[in-house]
């Protein structure tokens, strides 16, 4: 009888090691829901000051983005890096919670905490940062590509990626384990799921 994977981590989100694919490996994912990529030119994607974003993560549903048509582009929200906000807000999206009158709760909801992506020191992605779900921008697929991605997000992250995106859409407190029983499901039904599967997905 095969014994019950574990969860493979224990937070709002995984070990910054284990955020993101190694860059050797990169090429057997297809392109998926919270990859990072270069921001594309000519989509008027700037700051106040008419300056390019620094990065933008796919949220687009990861059998749409490649596979199939989208006749209004990619969903795509802002990346940022986190030194641009102060040391305590830094903390709060880190954890993604913060305690208060002897509760726990979910802190800066709409803020995704990223890991530094390795050997992107070129992009200066190399720093901690975090992808805004209120800033968000359509863009082309063919655009997309011409930017080029400059990470893939690894199995686990997608999943604490995926909890997040449901509280703030919905306010749906979801826990991450949760999550993870639903998308290994999903992956194990998928007759056409392309690129590695996870451990906890065989």
């Amino acid at each position: 009888m095969m014994s019950e994977p574990q969860w493979p981590f224990a937070g709002t989100y995984p070990g910054d090691s284990s955020f993101w694919v190694d860059a050797a490996s990169a090429d057997q994912y297809p392109l998926r829901y919270g990859d990072i990529f270069r921001t594309p030119a000519g989509q008027s994607l700037t700051d106040s000051k008419g300056r390019p974003w620094v990065a933008v993560m796919s949220l687009h549903p990861n059998c749409e983005l490649g596979r199939k048509a989208s006749p209004v582009g990619v969903q795509v929200v802002r990346v940022f890096r986190l030194g641009n906000v102060s040391q305590g807000q830094r903390e709060e999206v880190r954890v993604g919670y913060v305690e208060r009158y002897g509760e726990t709760r979910i802190a800066r909801v709409n803020m995704v905490y990223l890991a530094p992506v390795p050997g992107a020191k070129l992009e200066k992605l190399d720093v901690e940062m975090y992808a805004d779900l209120r800033q968000t921008a359509r863009v082309p697929l063919d655009e997309l590509k011409v930017a080029g991605r400059v990470a893939a997000m690894t199995h686990e992250a997608r999943v604490a990626l995926l909890a997040r995106d449901l509280y703030f859409r919905y306010r749906w407190p979801v826990e991450v384990a949760s999550v993870f029983e639903l998308e290994r499901g999903r992956i194990n039904s998928d007759q056409d799921f392309l690129g590695p599967k996870p451990k906890w997905a065989p």
